[in-house]
């Protein structure tokens, strides 16, 4: 498993370009053509000419209204016939549109405009695109002044930054405008091939990490174990040996309660109520504080409660509830004590170094590396990083019990009088995400586990569920905006 994971991982983002290859733009603007006729103000004529590959209803060219282009002044326009043009005055840009029916096909629009006092310092300095919807390609820029266009290429990749600077700047000006430029059009110019390399490089760090940090010795295990390998809490198997180690799955909760349950020290059903409080330990201690301070929680009762509090306090609610799965301070020294987690920061860490890195080679690199890291995080349950000998061994013979706790027809093979070996089956199937197949085997054996009342405790989660999602807050979200820039398009 292990193996595979890790080959998944180094794999990923050259099958993802692989993929992205056959993946075509809906459009793409095949020459772009800047005049420039500069004296007191600026006369700008922008040519662009589109490639549709599907149909559209608008070619568009937008401008940030920033410095002197808030006061830019329309000149002239050309659309393709058949199509009318309109103005979008935004509140923070202004929009050129040719507006009709595009078929797939090649089109034309330009426009012609006046910006009124562009100078600064004795010369023009302009971020014409910062944002464009598409990879512009035949760049062609001219002016009745010097002029020097960053990047130094006939290509803009989608999304990235394109200047102009014409008339007379300082020489240090032009020397570092110069020295940008070439780079960003060295880039631009080799994108494939440096994004490959860089790929490459990635992959080869992460291996080489492995290696050193991740890759573990065999031992010995059996495949299926029918009980518990030893007396652990189903939290602190969850948090050490399930998954991510350092992190509870999602049914730790759950497994907890029944396995009070299991214990005698609590009674679920419909409703919970507590039956002994002797012997907790802290983590199970918080939760039963939290959800039976009165002896019983009912969850349907809880849910009208919730409907009546005002907004702040079901936040509240939610938080107090969310924070109930949490490590002991225990719990964690153990994780630190047998799981060394170096390797997998050191990943994470080379993967986002990569990802930062690929933003200059343009947005679809930048979004593969983005997608490798977070595959990686998802896929690294422990590849990168290493178990003590003695808690691999653990772990493999708990993963031996979840084998068995999977597969339906090895249960039929045991006797249904052994109720405590049932109510371990439940509880750690339940932590494990399993708990269909041990309740089957129990409902047709008519097995009973003392204080779980099963078809009860399953009404009572879906109700808890539903009383807890009334406390949930809603998301919210905004936007947030940045001489110049702008973008443009079809749609």
């Amino acid at each position: 498993m292990e193996g595979r994971k890790l080959a998944a991982i180094l794999l990923f983002p050259f099958l993802a370009l692989y993929a992205s290859s056959f993946i075509e733009p809906g459009f793409r603007v095949t020459d772009y053509l800047l005049k420039l006729n500069l004296s007191d103000s600026a006369l700008v004529t922008e040519r662009l000419t589109y490639e549709l590959k599907g149909s559209f209803s608008e070619l568009y060219r937008s401008y940030r209204k920033d410095g002197p282009l808030a006061g830019m002044e329309l000149v002239g326009y050309e659309c393709p016939e058949g199509t009318r043009f309109v103005e979008n005055d935004l509140p923070l840009e202004r929009e050129y549109v040719c507006r009709g029916r595009y078929a797939p096909g090649t089109y034309s629009v330009q426009f012609t405009y006046r910006i009124p006092s562009p100078y600064r310092g004795g010369f023009f300095l302009w971020n014409v695109f910062d944002r464009f919807g598409s990879d512009i390609e035949g760049i062609d820029v001219r002016a009745n002044l010097p002029v020097w266009v960053n990047p130094a290429s006939e290509r803009l990749p989608k999304g990235q930054l394109m200047q102009v600077m014409a008339g007379y700047p300082p020489e240090r000006v032009v020397e570092e405008f110069t020295r940008i430029a070439s780079y960003r059009g060295f880039i631009f110019s080799h994108e494939e091939e440096l994004a490959l390399g860089l790929l490459a490089i990635q992959a080869a760090l992460l291996l080489a990490i492995y290696l050193r940090y991740g890759r573990e010795s065999e031992v010995a295990a059996p495949e299926v174990l029918h009980y518990r390998p030893s007396d652990r809490r189903p939290y602190e198997v969850g948090y050490l040996f399930t998954g991510k180690p350092g992190s509870f799955p999602e049914e730790t909760l759950r497994a907890t309660l029944l396995d009070l349950a299991r214990r005698g020290k609590l009674e679920i059903g419909e409703k919970l109520r507590v039956l002994d409080r002797s012997g907790l330990d802290e983590f199970e201690k918080r939760i039963v504080e939290a959800y039976v301070r009165e002896g019983e929680f009912d969850p349907g009762k809880f849910r009208e409660e919730l409907k009546r509090m005002p907004e702040w306090k079901r936040r509240q609610v939610y938080r107090q509830f969310s924070s109930l799965v949490l490590p002991t301070e225990g719990l964690e020294r153990e994780r630190r004590s047998i799981f060394d987690q170096r390797g997998s920061w050191l990943a994470l860490l080379t993967l986002g170094l990569g990802t930062l890195a690929s933003l200059k080679l343009g947005t679809k690199y930048a979004i593969i590396n983005g997608l490798w890291l977070v595959a990686a995080y998802l896929l690294d349950d422990y590849v990168f990083g290493r178990y003590s000998r003695g808690a691999r061994k653990e772990r493999a013979e708990w993963e031996a019990f979840r084998r068995l706790l999977s597969d339906y027809s090895m249960m039929e093979k045991y006797a249904p009088e052994d109720t405590r070996m049932w109510g371990d089956w439940l509880v750690f199937a339940t932590l494990f995400g399993v708990a269909d197949n041990v309740e089957k085997a129990m409902r047709k054996f008519r097995v009973n586990v003392p204080n779980i009342d099963i078809e009860g405790a399953n009404r009572f989660w879906v109700r808890y569920g539903s009383a807890l999602s009334v406390a949930r807050p809603r998301s919210s979200g905004g936007i947030s905006g940045g001489f110049g820039g702008g973008g443009g398009g079809a749609r």
